[in-house]
């Protein structure tokens, strides 16, 4: 402990030691809460911080990303500050989780039943065995399901040039139906063989 002389503090009014000369505060902590609770900012400060709210809030309303949403799980209205923002509350967004998940397949879960249906996988288009991703031929936002027919294994290079080439891209519509897991499975053909759970789910993803 610290031998010196007896200061109060001016903010807790606690009684401290101290050597050094008429110390007013006992630590670091009392000090900023002392000298925040006396700051006075002055009319031109104030001024600039009322410009640089109004600047940016202005700003923020002509990007469109403050706006009216419905909330995907309770129906109610919110006003979303982020495009991507779907739900009012964390609450509404746990909730959506955990509905989703129930009964359905984990990702994990799904590709250990790909890895036993396909031990031996080639990519159609060019015959790259290390890696594949799962790819939906009709998107999710198009309306696609995750149904067998709609579920093509790809290498990450052509999964990539099927999204970013769109309807330019090489490989069709047609061509990615040939090689389409239904073709090879159905849904309960692969639940029968390569599920080893014991609970039953369906044959879906939780994700892409």
């Amino acid at each position: 402990m610290i031998k010196g002389k007896e200061y109060e503090c001016l903010n807790c009014k606690e009684g401290f030691q101290s050597k050094n000369k008429d110390p007013k505060f006992c630590s670091k902590r009392c000090a900023a809460i002392y000298n925040n609770s006396k700051r006075v900012l002055s009319i031109r400060t104030k001024e600039k911080i009322r410009l640089g709210l109004e600047k940016y809030y202005k700003k923020k309303g002509n990007n469109g990303i403050s706006k009216i949403k419905t909330c995907l799980n309770c129906g109610r209205e919110f006003t979303a500050d982020k495009k991507t923002r779907k739900y009012c509350c964390n609450e509404c967004r746990y909730d959506a989780r955990r509905f989703r998940q129930k009964g359905k397949l984990s990702v994990r879960t799904f590709h250990k039943i790909l890895g036993r249906a396909f031990p031996v996988w080639k990519c159609p288009f060019c015959d790259w065995e290390k890696t594949y991703h799962v790819h939906h031929i009709v998107s999710k936002k198009n309306g696609g399901d995750e149904k067998t027919m709609n579920l093509v294994l790809l290498c990450p290079n052509h999964h990539s040039e099927v999204h970013l080439g769109g309807e330019n891209s090489s490989i069709k519509k047609d061509d990615l139906v040939k090689y389409a897991i239904g073709n090879y499975y159905i849904a309960e053909e692969l639940m029968e063989k390569f599920y080893y759970g014991s609970v039953a789910k369906k044959f879906e993803l939780v994700k892409n």
